[in-house]
């Protein structure tokens, strides 16, 4: 995942054309562009039921059922996890040998690496959702 290549795809009518970051909506940590075609949600986006007949029941059910903790311990209803794999990485390394044992030394430097960030978030999903009243849908979707 890099930015588009300076000048390729500039066109003064579309000033947004300039931005290099646009292959990614402006933010290439949550979009990807692999082929330059399409742009795919990186984050992985995963639920699990809850019921109650009213918001704060669910959300109550939530904290309850999803196994979540805080770093404190409290319930919790959600959860993002990221993980990230460092591939294809290319070093280059370098001696100053000298007959001192001490004076030698060797550095070793990364020159180009690829990295992979996977992110998933579970949340809740309200399965009484779409039979509860309007008020209610409004706080379960304004709370979360």
């Amino acid at each position: 995942m890099h930015a588009d290549l300076p000048f390729a795809d500039q066109h003064r009518g579309n000033p947004q054309s300039w931005n290099l970051y646009f292959y990614a909506r402006n933010n290439p940590l949550r979009y990807l562009d692999n082929n330059g075609e399409e742009v795919k949600e990186a984050i992985k986006i995963a639920t699990y039921a809850v019921h109650g007949a009213t918001a704060r029941e669910a959300r109550n059910n939530a904290k309850q059922t999803s196994g979540f903790k805080s770093e404190t311990g409290e319930p919790m209803s959600g959860e993002t996890k990221a993980t990230m794999t460092v591939t294809n990485e290319k070093w280059q390394i370098s001696s100053n040998p000298t007959n001192n044992l001490v004076d030698s030394y060797a550095t070793a430097e990364v020159t180009s690496a690829d990295v992979k960030l996977d992110q998933t978030i579970t949340l809740p999903e309200w399965k009484e959702r779409d039979s509860a009243d309007p008020a209610e849908q409004k706080n379960w979707d304004t709370s979360q």
